[in-house]
């Protein structure tokens, strides 16, 4: 999450996403494994559809396999807090993006690259931008209790509320209720339209 409530660009949190891996041991099924798996149990049916083809297939022992694709928590993906990584260099990467862009104060940028090392020489791809509604998805960290996740959360509303403050103090216009409804309604008309006319590979 980038945010700019005082003035200047700062990182709130990194979090890299790993896709599903389960290990073989030479007799269980891919269904079996996947089933047996901490973060995709829960969710087996999902992904089940995503590999239907695959799933009585005996995965050799030890040997690594990633079933699907999908970064993203429903599909048994793991979210790992690495503001440990911030520096500089970094910031200053944001901040040429976001001054090219020039729109976001407050974003979650979802980012594909190779490796961290490619990650902190700007060798990514930019495959989304989130706004106010994007959450700050290293809440998703196992190492964060319910309460943890709910403070984090509170803690960027805030830097939103101070944004809206600043924002309004410089004499940006804000929408009234009905505008609001009408811009969320089209928002989600939008989306609706966007993932029906989706190509799911």
């Amino acid at each position: 999450m980038i945010h700019n409530a005082n003035g200047h660009l700062a990182i709130s949190s990194i979090t890299e996403r790993r896709y599903l891996t389960v290990k073989g041991d030479g007799i269980s099924t891919l269904k079996i494994l996947i089933s047996e798996n901490d973060t995709s149990r829960f969710r087996k049916e999902k992904i089940f559809n995503k590999c239907r083809d695959e799933l009585e297939m005996v995965i050799e022992k030890d040997k690594e396999c990633q079933p699907i694709a999908i970064g993203n928590w429903d599909y048994g993906a793991t979210y790992i807090e690495k503001i440990e990584i911030v520096n500089k260099g970094i910031i200053e990467k944001f901040e040429n993006i976001n001054n090219a862009i020039s729109l976001f104060n407050y974003a979650r940028y979802d980012i594909k690259c190779k490796t961290f090392d490619d990650f902190i020489a700007g060798k990514m791809k930019i495959l989304e931008i989130n706004g106010v509604k994007g959450e700050p998805i290293h809440i998703y960290d196992r190492k964060f209790t319910l309460l943890e996740a709910y403070k984090e959360i509170f803690r960027h509303w805030e830097f939103i509320m101070k944004i809206s403050k600043r924002n309004l103090s410089n004499g940006i216009n804000c929408p009234n209720a009905l505008e609001g409804f009408k811009m969320l309604f089209r928002h989600y008309r939008i989306k609706k339209n966007a993932l029906k006319n989706k190509i799911v590979k």
